[in-house]
Order: structure tokens, then C-alpha cells, then sequence
């Protein structure tokens, strides 16, 4: 008890200095602190809540609605740095490792330019019931950040991911086939008679 309040008290106090990314870090050992922090996210300049709410999220403020409700609507202070190979495209394809039906997916704001990344995350994510591999599409004008800092190629976005469709067998067939050392014109071969028979199973 005396050791949460002395981290609230101390992130609380770096706050108030400005020191954002300090207060931050407090947060990150004691997570509680993030919806304390947010309640005085309006006092944050201007020119630093875009910043502070994606480091955040970024971190694992992601699991807080206040820290989500931050980021998607943090393009008004600023656009995304991307890097150049996504900044010279115009529409990207994008995944999502899911346990919500499809209709809800583009309201998530995780997604990744990496099918592998998703086959790992549903791996993980077993116990919390992801079930699903979604497959979208996305503007680059659309993309609120990117993160790669875990290696992720973390796309964040919200309501701007469309043409979703399940692909969970398909990614996880292509991921394993690749992990075994196919090459990409037989795996595509694979995947393309995957595709007819399962088209041809349906009732």
C-alpha cells in the first residue's frame, strides 16, 4: 500500500512538472496509475498529447478505454512519422489476431503488416478466446502511428480498416509453410487449391 502511493505520488508530481515521459514510467510499474494520469490529460500542452497518449498505449496503457479514447483521436495534434517504404504507399494490407466477431474489428486499433505476427499472437492469446486471423485493408493517409519498437509493425488506426475478411486458416497454413522452407511460388500454389477446396466444401 505505502509503495503504490509513493509511485502515485511520484508520477503525480513528475506530471506537474511537465516531466511526461517520467510520469510515465511510473505507470509502467503500476499500471493503475494510467487512468489517474488521464484525468488530467487535457492539461497536457497541446503539443504533447500525442505523444504522451501513444507512449502510453504503446506501453500498456493500451488495456485502459481513457488511454484508447486518447489515441483515436490524436491525429488533431499531429500526423504519423512513418517510414518511407509506408509513407510511398497509398493503401496497405494489414492483420489482426482477434477474439471479437468480424463487424467489431475495424473499431480495434492494433493491427500489424506482418501475417507471422498474428499467427504468434493467436498462439498466445489463446486463454483470452482469439480464435481469429482478420485481413483489411488501409489509406496510409488513415494511420493514426506505427510502432516497431518490439518488432511488431504495429499499425494503429481506428474505424479505417475495410474489406475484412477471416483468413485464419489460410495465415496459419502459409506461416507453417514457410517455417518449413517452401518457397513462395509453392506455397501460393497451396494456397490457391486450399482456397478451391474450401470453397468447394461449403454447403
Amino acid at each position: 500500500m505505502k509503495k503504490d502511493l509513493l509511485f502515485k505520488d511520484s508520477a503525480l508530481r513528475a506530471f506537474g512538472k511537465g516531466k511526461y515521459a517520467e510520469a510515465l514510467k511510473y505507470a509502467t510499474i503500476e499500471n493503475e496509475l494510467y487512468p489517474i494520469l488521464f484525468k488530467y490529460y487535457d492539461y497536457v500542452p497541446d503539443n504533447k498529447k500525442r505523444a504522451f497518449c501513444l507512449r502510453a498505449y504503446m506501453d500498456d496503457g493500451f488495456k485502459y478505454p481513457v488511454v484508447r479514447k486518447a489515441v483515436r483521436s490524436s491525429l488533431r495534434y499531429g500526423r504519423p512519422v512513418l517510414p518511407a517504404e509506408i509513407a510511398s504507399e497509398k493503401e496497405l494490407t494489414v492483420y489482426r489476431a482477434a477474439d471479437e466477431p468480424i463487424e467489431k474489428a475495424k473499431y480495434r486499433l492494433s493491427w500489424t503488416l506482418h501475417p507471422s505476427t498474428t499467427k504468434r499472437f493467436l498462439e498466445e492469446l489463446h486463454h483470452k478466446n482469439a480464435t481469429h486471423i482478420f485481413r483489411g485493408k488501409i489509406k496510409v493517409n488513415k494511420i493514426i502511428a506505427y510502432n516497431n519498437i518490439r518488432g511488431e509493425s504495429e499499425i494503429i488506426q481506428y474505424r479505417n480498416v475495410y474489406d475484412i475478411e477471416d483468413v485464419t486458416d489460410e495465415i496459419i497454413s502459409e506461416v507453417e509453410l514457410t517455417e518449413q522452407g517452401y518457397k513462395s511460388k509453392e506455397i501460393e500454389k497451396m494456397l490457391r487449391q486450399y482456397r478451391i477446396n474450401r470453397k468447394n466444401a461449403r454447403p
